[in-house]
């Protein structure tokens, strides 16, 4: 049996399946309702005189699900009332994940199974059915019966991959491609890392762009600056990315924004989440800089070229453990730290290292005041020279203290 099809990154490129029976599925929800959504207008467009039936097949309950089948089950029995064919769409499917949470009751296991040998017995002349859903239990054997009687296609959501920023970045670039606009990589890159792997969003942030820029062919960084919002990725990064560029007005802004969350209960954020955040990005500096020093990256790159290198890296200098083998840090995130290198020297890197760690050490062994504890260490780190800056500007800590900055 040949393995499930793995669809193509633009859903509008491929073709629609000659089977008669299709299962779209997937954790990238945008991409197979894309894909579905095609599918079925080419199947309308080759039988234009096809009855058309949509079933919304998304369940809450067991008996919802009992109701969706046979609902299915009649669509398939009943004759076409205008013609010789019928296409018919179970849309939304999810009962029939790993996790998903009726999937696991018996009756339901018990009804798809039923249902799986109703469908491989069924004479499909002049119907189709094309089933959208989420992930599809592969322990199962509903996605490998699909597979025998027409075609099963998957899309993974870009947070399960490595090369995530890789695929993003591609996609976006045909997006605008298609809309007779181009991004230099710089900017395009910015934009994946602010909106983060997730196709809905990155759909509509394009569009925002491609309505912004107006009759322009190139865009610009600036364009994107303007425009395009940042996802919550990019914001739970954004202290470790104004440290990185040693941008100490920044880095107290974002720390002030942190700490105010730290504050909301339920938040799900700790001063020990922060500063490991801080240390996580200090030692990926430190190992991207060496390599650098070695030879073994170059101290200017594009994304693609970093990647490249990093696959070439000699296994022999590598440490096994994962927070030290520059092989298997993400390569988007290598690539962004070269343009930080510059900011600090080598003997900076390991002292604000150091000094992290031993934040870290204190804020756990001790009932030390958080806030002041995290805002002092940006500061040792950081220094009055920071760009931007003249002299060391009281924290907002401080300022709260003094009375002068009210708590939020």
């Amino acid at each position: 049996m040949a393995p499930p099809r793995r669809a193509p990154q633009n859903p509008s490129a491929a073709g629609a399946p000659a089977g008669p029976v299709v299962l779209v599925a997937g954790t990238d929800e945008f991409q197979v309702k894309a894909r579905a959504r095609q599918i079925h207008d080419a199947w309308l467009a080759e039988t234009p005189d096809a009855d058309d039936e949509i079933i919304p097949a998304k369940a809450d309950t067991v008996d919802e699900v009992q109701a969706v089948l046979r609902r299915a089950r009649e669509a398939m029995q009943s004759l076409s009332l205008f013609g010789s064919a019928k296409v018919i769409w179970l849309q939304d499917v999810n009962w029939l994940g790993e996790n998903a949470r009726l999937s696991g009751f018996e009756s339901v296991t018990e009804a798809v199974k039923d249902w799986e040998a109703e469908l491989k017995a069924f004479p499909w002349e002049g119907v189709r059915l094309l089933i959208s859903a989420g992930k599809v239990d592969g322990r199962r054997t509903f996605g490998r019966t699909i597979q025998k009687i027409g075609q099963v296609e998957t899309f993974a959501s870009l947070a399960e991959t490595r090369d995530w920023a890789s695929q993003a970045a591609d996609w976006v670039a045909v997006r605008l491609r298609e809309a007779g606009k181009r991004l230099p990589e710089p900017a395009l890159q910015q934009l994946i890392d602010w909106v983060g792997p997730d196709r809905r969003a990155l759909s509509l942030e394009v569009d925002k762009l491609i309505l912004y820029a107006g009759d322009r062919r190139e865009l610009t960084a600036g364009d994107v600056e303007a425009i395009i919002s940042r996802g919550r990725r990019a914001e739970d990064f954004a202290l470790a990315e104004a440290v990185a560029q040693r941008n100490l007005p920044q880095a107290l802004q974002r720390l002030d924004d942190e700490l105010w969350s730290l504050r909301q209960s339920g938040s799900g954020k700790s001063a020990v989440g922060l500063l490991m955040s801080l240390a996580s990005q200090f030692r990926v500096l430190l190992l991207v800089k060496e390599a650098v020093r070695r030879g073994l990256l170059p101290a200017r790159a594009s994304y693609n070229q970093v990647k490249a290198a990093l696959a070439k890296l000699p296994t022999d200098l590598l440490p096994s453990g994962d927070p030290y083998n520059l092989a298997r840090i993400h390569p988007f995130r290598v690539s962004r730290a070269l343009g930080y290198l510059q900011r600090y020297s080598m003997t900076e890197l390991r002292e604000g290292l150091r000094l992290l760690r031993d934040a870290l050490r204190r804020l756990m062994s001790s009932g030390v005041d958080s806030e002041m504890l995290i805002e002092t260490t940006v500061l040792r780190i950081l220094g009055p020279e920071s760009p931007g800056t003249s002299g060391r500007p009281p924290t907002p800590a401080f300022r709260r203290r003094e009375g002068r900055l009210p708590g939020r």
